[in-house]
């Protein structure tokens, strides 16, 4: 029991030497995240404010669905069955909002794109060759942007309801992620990429794709704006258009990975590798793996924070502003269909012990304790392996030892070998390794041996035996010990990227 005791306060005396900076599964006044339902297909997933109410939107095999983000345990609403249901984009005036939806007819091939609006529906297109659209709502009503292929030219049309289409853009190259957005004083603004990918045997040979955006007047002409290299290469790699503080804000992933944020007509802010979300409230979030992270546009950079960490990796999310709230869905994939969760402002989280252990062990907190088990294990494995390695040099040491040290010494001498073989062995690890060590990580080795050497020299100390065998018992169990406490606690630095590597 006091050995127990003792383990517990000495791992908590490592937690304190050691600085950690794993996101908690909620944080910045979101709440804990939610599963909102499953699906069996790749779903579109929307954020949508109906009524001020706010829902996740998605599709299914079967049709498309609805369920309130603003509470846990609402009902499912089917609002379209249908087999066939092939794209959805929703957009919102306040509390109004307009839908789009692309059915294909499998038994000819052909696809509708239809925009439901105030209890009214209208065909934008009818087309065998499908293209990206957009949406959006105008005071006017909706606004749907597409690309359609024309005697092999790319072409851009803006659908205005109750007037048509117009064709504002074409090229020989095509036009794809399209976005479409009003700012604050109801200007138009569409987005898109802009390239080809030559294809080899296998995957991609070249890909070269830009950034452009067209800013359209009442006559819907313009010359488009390019914002330079972009890259394509899946259904995340979008160009979003987000209207805020009397502007229009430009995201998309860049040729080198990076997500690019640029104000049009002004500077472009460089971030790390993520997808675009949205703006609200003055914050603009994008996904990055399994996080959903967020910055201050006031602020720039230096405001960047993780909001939301996911259970698994997040494929699309989308984002709705309402009352002073912000609600996100995302989809990731599940053991076997796709998971829909949903997360809000609407009350921040309550941390408990789990999450907060979690975070002081950097373990995803979804899986707390198959992620303890996993890791004491693998720390046992290295403790082990590493300590087998000593055994011949221990043993000869020993030997020496013996003849040199009296009976009651032989135990102690055992812990101190064991303090320069794990010395020697810090010291080959540090000259090979070109991660830099930090005050945290050095102080964490002294601890983790202090707290080592007194473990085994209360195991040993009643042990009556001679004095190879304290020696060479006192050194190989301080060695074992020491570099399982300092593996489980640096689990995520130093024993993780060695065994990702294999």
């Amino acid at each position: 029991m006091k050995l127990g005791k003792l383990l517990i306060w000495g791992c908590l005396l490592l937690r304190l030497s050691v600085g950690f900076a794993q996101p908690y599964i909620a944080a910045e006044g979101f709440d804990r995240p939610f599963a909102v339902a499953s699906s069996q297909t790749t779903p579109d997933v929307l954020s949508v404010n109906d009524n001020g109410t706010v829902f996740a939107y998605w599709r299914d095999r079967d049709g498309l669905y609805r369920k309130s983000l603003e509470k846990k345990g609402g009902a499912t609403e089917q609002l379209i069955t249908v087999n066939g249901l092939r794209d959805m984009e929703a957009a919102q005036r306040g509390s109004d909002f307009a839908l789009l939806t692309v059915i294909q007819d499998r038994t000819t091939g052909k696809t509708v794109h239809k925009v439901r609006w105030n209890e009214q529906e209208q065909t934008v297109l009818e087309t065998l060759a499908p293209g990206h659209m957009a949406l959006s709502l105008g005071p006017a009503g909706p606004i749907v942007a597409y690309s359609q292929t024309i005697d092999a030219t790319d072409r851009l049309f803006i659908w205005r309801w109750n007037e048509g289409a117009k064709e504002v853009y074409q090229s020989d190259l095509s036009l794809e992620k399209i976005d479409l957005a009003l700012d604050d004083s109801d200007h138009l603004y569409l987005s898109w990429l802009e390239g080809s990918n030559d294809r080899a045997a296998v995957g991609f040979s070249q890909s070269n794709w830009t950034t452009n955006y067209l800013s359209l007047g009442e006559e819907d002409s313009a010359e488009p704006v390019s914002l330079g290299p972009a890259s394509n290469r899946g259904i995340q790699y979008v160009t979003r258009l987000m209207p805020a503080n009397s502007a229009m804000y430009l995201a998309w992933r860049s040729e080198d990975e990076g997500l690019n944020l640029a104000r049009l007509g002004g500077e472009t802010l460089r971030l790390e590798p993520g997808y675009p979300v949205g703006i609200a409230d003055n914050y603009f979030y994008w996904t990055s793996g399994a996080s959903i992270r967020r910055l201050e546009l006031s602020a720039g950079a230096e405001t960047l924070s993780n909001v939301i960490w996911a259970p698994t990796t997040i494929e699309l999310a989308d984002l709705s502003f309402s009352n002073g709230k912000t609600y996100l869905s995302w989809y990731g994939g599940s053991s076997s269909n796709y998971q829909i969760y949903g997360a809000n402002n609407v009350k921040a989280i309550s941390l408990s012990w789990q999450d907060r252990l979690a975070k002081a062990l950097q373990i995803i907190p979804y899986g707390l304790w198959q992620g303890i088990g996993s890791r004491l294990i693998l720390s046992l494995l290295v403790g082990i392996l590493l300590s087998l390695g000593f055994a011949p040099l221990y043993w000869v040491l020993s030997l020496l030892g013996a003849r040199l040290v009296k009976g009651g010494q032989a135990k102690p001498a055992g812990i101190v070998i064991a303090w320069l073989g794990m010395l020697t062995l810090l010291i080959v690890a540090y000259f090979r390794s070109s991660t830099p060590l930090t005050a945290p990580g050095v102080l964490s080795i002294p601890v983790a041996l202090g707290l080592a050497s007194l473990i085994v020299w209360l195991r040993l100390r009643h042990l009556d035996t001679e004095n190879q065998t304290a020696i060479l018992l006192g050194s190989l169990l301080t060695t074992f010990v020491s570099i399982a406490l300092l593996s489980l606690i640096h689990f995520p630095g130093w024993v993780e990227p060695y065994i990702s590597g294999f």
